[in-house]
């Protein structure tokens, strides 16, 4: 099971992450927030396929950097040598997916919750890949222990991912360069079972 939690911000007047304890690593399950609000959120596209729908984020993608060699044959190699990337990583990254019906009953809940302004939403995502989207006035005790699990996975994320941006100083920015620039889930992964410094 994964989870997110989200509190009313009156000055906002939105939903939000609103103390660090409650922050997760379920990113595409907060992205389903920011798709919900706008519909056509900058980076966040919706896809639909064999009655599946498939939210993915643009950014988890880097950009090819401008780089022109003096010969066509190495402009070729490099053309290639990036879509060899953007394909390993397109089925490589994160995505949240669920069916038609189920997105469809997220959207009727969704607009519930913007009519009822409860005062916490919790999206969800259980082993079978179902999704759901609850608002509550008050958190329950158990709500309060899952936030603190999905929040202690978030900080094992986090060390992880800064073993793994500490090892690779090679990466010089967000935009990919050659082979070199290649990152993938597994790639950070692997930091995740080393011990504590």
């Amino acid at each position: 099971m994964k989870k997110v939690f989200l509190q009313y911000n009156y000055l906002l007047d939105d939903y939000c992450i609103t103390n660090k304890t409650e922050q997760t690593a379920n990113f595409e399950l907060q992205n389903l927030k920011f798709f919900l609000e706008t519909k056509t959120p900058y980076k966040l596209h919706l896809t639909e396929s064999n009655n599946q729908i498939t939210l993915w984020s643009s950014d988890n993608i880097k950009q090819q950097a401008s780089i022109q060699f003096n010969t066509k044959e190495k402009n070729d190699a490099l053309t290639q040598a990036y879509g060899e990337y953007f394909k390993k990583r397109w089925n490589d990254m994160p995505t949240l997916e669920m069916s038609i019906q189920n997105y469809e009953e997220i959207l009727s809940k969704w607009n519930n919750i913007i009519d009822t302004k409860p005062q916490f939403i919790i999206i969800s995502q259980d082993d079978t890949g179902y999704v759901d989207l609850v608002g509550k006035d008050e958190l329950s005790e158990q709500d309060l222990a899952d936030m603190k699990i999905e929040h202690e996975k978030y900080l094992k994320y986090k060390i992880a991912y800064e073993k793994y941006v500490q090892s690779r100083p090679d990466i010089v920015d967000e935009l990919w360069h050659g082979p070199e620039s290649s990152e993938y889930e597994a790639d950070w992964q692997k930091f995740l079972d080393e011990p504590l410094d």
